[in-house]
């Protein structure tokens, strides 16, 4: 089964007329939050580009920029990172943050308007991808499911490959394919479909860093290296101190502020439920940079399995991990048997690999 990125937070993309001038920019937003403070972060989460305060629910951020580009929008202590693009020009950002709801809007600006017909390609089956993903894990007979998955799935692929090459020379084409997690072999055929101008473009030599990236990841086959990573009790401890013998360890890379490893955890949750049996374990790995939001997620999320924190981000810096989630399945030795699992593979993929174990 293919697995496709849900970027539902991302709401704009860069087109390919901005000739990296330098592009000013004024961004007004409006939040439920009376106060606090508003951070634009860069692309790779590095640098804060700008801040101010939200005063009455309001908050207003100016400056200028050498051309459009993919940053985050955070809240101070709160967990969400909201993807957008900054694009030059007047925008205006709607955040509605709820115990049961977060609703994050961007409007303003030709780019946004054309990333739209591809966020379409998911909003419009959003309600459907979750149904069919809860009915997969908590239904025994999930076949029919799973079929209806696949043929989802297929679908929306084709519409993201049309859209990619409706507007190949456009940089909303090339983060298309940056935003989809896909195989080595896939992503070089989609980024071939771009024309010279958007490769050497900001985000083409991204999406070209990735393929070299890609080609040196650690796949099936390789060992895992026995990372020292920290513990609860902010105790240096070494990973293979938790594998334990076990036969099946499933590594799964997550932070408290990713949406898309949060909502997975109650599929999670079942699938360590029914597997333990079979000598399977998991060991989850954080990235969070506050481990006070790091314990507070594993509490309300209830997490059952061995938990560790690479807050430094050593360990998915060594293994050149760029989004999460993402996971490794290794045996007793730590020899990677599986990578980067879709989380409806995931019980077949245990299944597959017990009744080879069986053998």
């Amino acid at each position: 089964m293919k697995k496709v990125f849900f970027a539902l937070l991302i709401t704009l993309a860069i087109s390919c007329k901005e000739n990296y001038k330098t592009f000013k920019y004024e961004i007004k937003g409006n939040t439920n939050k009376k106060e606090g403070k508003i951070y634009l972060i860069n692309f790779d989460e590095t640098k804060i580009i700008d801040s101010t305060n939200i005063l009455d629910g309001k908050f207003f951020l100016k400056g200028v920029i050498n051309s459009p580009d993919y940053y985050y929008l955070n809240m101070k202590d709160s967990p969400y990172m909201n993807g957008f693009y900054v694009e030059g020009g007047k925008q205006i950002i709607n955040i509605r943050d709820t115990k049961g709801s977060y609703i994050f809007n961007v409007s303003g600006g030709d780019i946004t308007k054309t990333w739209s017909n591809y966020e379409r390609i998911f909003k419009s089956r959003e309600s459907l991808i979750h149904e069919l993903r809860q009915k997969i894990h908590l239904e025994e007979n999930n076949e029919i499911y799973i079929r209806k998955f696949d043929s989802l799935d297929r679908e929306m692929q084709y519409e993201i490959d049309s859209y990619i090459n409706e507007n190949k020379n456009s940089i909303t084409a090339a983060y298309a394919i940056l935003f989809n997690k896909t195989e080595l072999s896939t992503l070089k055929n989609k980024y071939d479909l771009l024309t010279n101008n958007i490769k050497n473009s900001v985000v083409g030599k991204r999406i070209s860093k990735k393929i070299t990236e890609l080609g040196l990841m650690k796949k099936v086959g390789d060992t895992l290296p026995n990372y020292e990573v920290v513990d609860l009790n902010n105790k240096k401890v070494k990973l293979a101190n938790y594998i334990n013998g076990k036969q099946i360890t499933l590594i799964d890379f997550w932070a408290s502020w990713c949406g898309p490893c949060r909502k997975q955890h109650p599929s999670m949750i079942h699938l360590f439920d029914e597997n333990k049996k079979h000598d399977f374990n998991i060991i989850g790995i954080s990235t969070d940079t506050k481990t006070s939001d790091w314990k507070k997620a594993i509490k309300k999320d209830k997490l059952p399995w061995i938990q560790l924190i690479d807050s430094k981000k050593n360990v998915i810096k060594d293994l050149r991990i760029k989004s999460i989630p993402y996971n490794f399945i290794i045996d007793s030795k730590r020899k990677i048997i599986a990578v980067d699992v879709d989380i409806i593979d995931l019980q077949e993929k245990i299944d597959s690999i017990i009744s080879s174990n069986q053998r």
